[in-house]
């Protein structure tokens, strides 16, 4: 991530701390200060993002936005974090707890790469957005919850093999940054774990699919209490995602202002 997302890393922390206490939560950040007063107070582990690529650093980051940087790091920062643990979640920024993740760690032991699909079930055809061509063009599966184990290893090289040049926003084309190659990862990964627990990675592309309520102070998908909640596309002071105009549900933004 770059340091202008920071904001939205300790609020992801304040969730992974609730629901998630005996996890280490590891951010790297493209544009690292070490001077940062933010980083001293953080409460979690902080790192410059240099480290992934260090030899090739200056090279890598001059011919990227700091997105495309931040996005085409993921299959490094994985690849680092496996040499210490066994299994790895990556979250994006923008996503939040709301339940423990043990359906994703319990996948993970048997493994080597969990995905979320970005719906599992066709988008309506109602001629608002996301469109399933949107969708389709963005690819199979969203970037922002990658589980792995050290099984994954061969692919997330591969996958890193592709970023370190060819992480561009080329949505027209069905290129979106890192994600277009999560496509492969059908074909790649013998072990793959496609994730059909909707609680997982709700968002606006798939709430067509997601009936959430709130009872009491909790939030439900379809009955079952919400595991995670991505906020792709969101600001304060808009109800809806700017990545759809369906206005369905207004829990949808509900849910943004009760954090």
């Amino acid at each position: 991530m770059t340091n202008d997302y920071f904001y939205q890393a300790m609020g992801l922390w304040r969730s992974i701390q609730r629901f998630e206490p005996e996890s280490d939560f590891i951010v790297f950040v493209v544009g690292y200060d070490e001077k940062d007063p933010d980083y001293q107070c953080a409460g979690f582990t902080v790192l410059d993002a240099k480290v992934l690529n260090e030899k090739e650093w200056e090279r890598f980051v001059f011919q990227y936005h700091p997105l495309e940087a931040s996005c085409a790091l993921k299959p490094r920062a994985l690849l680092y974090l496996l040499e210490k643990y066994e299994r790895v979640i990556y979250l994006d920024t923008d996503m939040r707890l709301f339940g423990k993740m043990e359906r994703g760690w319990e996948a993970l032991e048997e493994a080597d790469l969990s995905l979320t699909p970005h719906n599992t079930t066709p988008i309506p055809v109602r001629g608002m957005q996301p469109s399933r061509f949107i969708v389709k063009m963005a690819g199979m599966f969203n970037a922002g919850y990658v589980g792995a184990s050290r099984g994954s290893i061969p692919f997330l090289e591969w996958w890193w093999q592709q970023t370190e040049y060819n992480c561009v926003m080329l949505i027209h084309m069905g290129v979106y940054l890192d994600q277009f190659y999560l496509n492969y990862a059908v074909t790649l990964v013998a072990r793959l774990h496609v994730m059909e627990d909707l609680t997982y990675n709700v968002a606006s592309w798939n709430h067509h699919e997601r009936e959430l309520e709130k009872i009491e102070s909790r939030y439900f998908v379809n009955k079952k209490p919400l595991t995670c909640f991505h906020f792709s596309g969101w600001m304060k002071g808009s109800v809806y995602s700017s990545l759809e105009n369906r206005k369905k549900d207004l829990l949808f933004g509900e849910i943004f202002f009760d954090l």
